[in-house]
């Protein structure tokens, strides 16, 4: 991938993430990225040392997964972060925001970046990576070797927001996009697509969505919402099938992957005692 951001970058991103309250430019911009982008009040320190190796990286977070049966990057260092860039497409999701605006979890839906603060601090970032990467760099790079605004993870977010926010209509607009994607084949975002079709009562549509992730010895939170979307659309017989296989699959599971799902696995025994087998 041609998108690989360097440590120095991802540090410097981490530690300027807001926007001050400056004038803007008729395209959006101000004058340079120091106009726009502050420092935290509680900037990460840069790492020392070389980055974690794979094996490191993969001990790590199954770490973090054994003491808080869940994983998510938020919950590991920097260090880790950081070298966890280093493997796999090399690339990184940067999130903003001006600095006047507090948690949008609620109103991430309505929210529209083209405004002219939002805007600011989009350019200025861009601006900032491109100046440490060229930074006493003898071949130049471009904004067109670095940026992927069209990344189908951001789009995915964006339909996970509009099935919060019951907006069903544009959840399957953001999901009709993502069809071709391989990535979005085993998204758990493909969840709530297949679940908009049933909101707005297409249910032929929404059942080849979850038939299509229905994959033995996988997608175990997307067959556990397919045997809750055949209970809903009241296909007793075809619910207990499907539901009986996942409970059986979950008997051979053993050590890091059961520990991995063990939260689906609690779950799919909730669903099975509350609709017993006659």
């Amino acid at each position: 991938m041609k998108h690989a951001l360097l440590f120095p970058v991802l540090s410097m991103v981490l530690l300027m993430t807001a926007c001050r309250r400056e004038p803007v430019g008729p395209d959006g911009c101000g004058n340079s990225s120091q106009d726009v982008l502050k420092e935290k009040a509680d900037p990460q320190p840069v790492p020392q040392g070389d980055p974690l190796s794979q094996e490191e990286l993969d001990r790590a977070v199954i770490g973090v997964l054994e003491t808080n049966n869940d994983f998510q990057w938020p919950m590991v260092d920097l260090r880790t972060l950081w070298s966890a860039t280093l493997y796999n497409d090399h690339s990184v999701s940067i999130g903003y925001k001006p600095a006047n605006v507090g948690n949008i979890d609620d109103i991430i839906a309505t929210i529209d970046i083209r405004k002219a603060e939002w805007r600011a601090v989009h350019d200025a970032l861009i601006n900032l990576v491109l100046e440490e990467l060229n930074n006493g760099a003898r071949v130049k790079v471009t904004l067109a070797d670095i940026l992927v605004e069209d990344d189908p993870v951001l789009l995915m977010k964006l339909l996970q927001a509009y099935f919060l926010k019951k907006d069903y209509d544009a959840v399957i607009d953001c999901g009709r996009k993502l069809e071709s994607d391989k990535s979005f084949k085993k998204a758990e975002e493909r969840i709530s697509y297949a679940w908009a079709y049933y909101h707005k009562g297409i249910m032929g549509k929404a059942e080849e969505t979850f038939m299509d992730m229905d994959r033995s010895f996988s997608n175990y939170v997307h067959r556990l919402e397919y045997c809750k979307f055949l209970l809903a659309i009241k296909r007793q017989d075809a619910f207990r099938d499907k539901l009986k296989t996942l409970m059986e699959e979950f008997e051979v599971m053993k050590g890091t992957e059961r520990k991995f799902n063990i939260n689906v696995i609690r779950q799919a025994r909730e669903l099975y005692s509350k609709n017993p087998t006659p």
